[in-house]
Formats: C-alpha cells, structure tokens, sequence
C-alpha cells in the first residue's frame, strides 16, 4: 500500500454496490444492504469482484437496534414537533392577567422501546448495576438514532438539550396577560420513534394562535 506495486483495480460486482457497511472475515467478504422488499439483509461473498459463493442473509431484529439507523428500522423514524398542553380563553373584553401552575411530563420514557430488551439476557439478571447498565445502553442506543441525519431515520438532534431521566411531572409557574377575546396556546417540544412520543422537553412557547412555534434550533446540530 506504500509503494502500490503491482496494482490492479477489480470492478466491485453489482450485488456489492447498493451497501451502507462493509467488513470482512479471513474467508468472506460482507456487506450490509439497504433495507428491501425482505427487510434488512446482509450479504456475504468470497470474492467481490465475481460474487463466488454469494449468499443473503436477514439481519435480527436484535442485531438491527446496535447498528446506526436501525431503531428507526424496528421502531420508526424520528420525529419531533411541538404539542399543545394547554389552551387558555379570555371571553371578556378585557384583558386578564392569568397566573397558574402548570402540569407537564419531562423526561425519556424508556417504556415506548422497551422491546428492545426482550432478547437481551443481562435483563433476566437480578443485578442492579446490570440493571442500571441495561438502562444506560438503551438510552445510548436512542441518543445515537437521535443524532443521525433524516437519511437514516434521526433528526440530527442535540441530545445533550433535553432531560434523559426517567420521566416525572413537573410543574411550572406561568403568569401572562391575555388579551381581550383571545385565546392562548402553550407549547411543549416532544420527540419519538414512529408514532410513539418518548422524549419530553422541559421547555415550553407560548402563542396566540393555533400555530405551534417553529422549531427551536438550539434542539438540533447545525
């Protein structure tokens, strides 16, 4: 590779061609496929050039959630938008000013992607710290899926933005005045895997109308 003597260059057979990663063993040579009419596949050949020996395999679910882009495989797309948690009306023609606590839920709810664990068997174990470890992994995995790029099912999220606790109520302490005959909308970012909300924002925007608030950058990596 330092003097490049007696190179020669080999066309990479067409079946290697449509690959997102690529390894190899001291027999074979691997290549992960975009995902098909048959789901996620591998595929495996002595020689990439002339696909001698060629065979496809499907990828385990298991297997899928470790690899980049695969939770959004096995759970959904990421998604984020902001959900209206309350809608206040000021009927009179007077403006009020309006002062109360507010109810929100702020946090990771690791139940929405709970499946993942099932065939994990550290989560049969009765150790706390392997508990705990089961836990963190988990989280890790949603972080990195969070941070991908839309072209493997993530967001480009900053995760380091939001709260990966368990989640939790919490209250906060809204005070604002609400014009005459007007209605008010307060906000919270949530974000999840297909259709399931599991990431809640402690923030929360306020509008005077049913438009949700565009989409705070600070939430996502420029």
């Amino acid at each position: 590779m330092n003097k490049d003597e007696d190179a020669v260059e080999y066309k990479i057979h067409q079946a290697f061609q449509d690959g997102i990663y690529y390894w190899g063993t001291k027999n074979y040579v691997y290549c992960l496929m975009q995902a098909g009419k048959w789901g996620v596949t591998y595929h495996r050949s002595t020689n990439m050039n002339l696909n001698k020996d060629c065979k496809d395999f499907s990828v385990h679910e298991s297997v899928l959630n470790f690899l980049p882009g695969g939770m959004a495989y096995t759970h959904g797309k990421v998604f984020g938008h902001w959900i209206e948690v309350k809608c206040l009306q000021n009927d009179s023609n007077t403006a009020i000013e309006w002062k109360k606590n507010i109810k929100k839920t702020v946090g990771f709810d690791k139940s929405t992607i709970s499946s993942i664990e099932s065939s994990w068997s550290i989560e049969t174990t009765r150790s706390k710290d392997k508990q705990i470890n089961v836990s963190k992994l988990i989280e890790c995995l949603c972080k990195v899926q969070y941070g991908l790029k839309e072209t493997f099912g993530g967001k480009m999220v900053n995760t380091a933005q939001f709260e990966w606790s368990d989640t939790t109520e919490k209250e906060e302490t809204l005070q604002v005045n609400i014009p005459p005959n007007t209605k008010l909308y307060v906000w919270q970012f949530q974000m999840g895997f297909g259709e399931k909300n599991n990431l809640f924002s402690i923030d929360t925007k306020i509008t005077y109308n049913e438009t949700p608030p565009e989409k705070p950058l600070k939430y996502f990596k420029r």
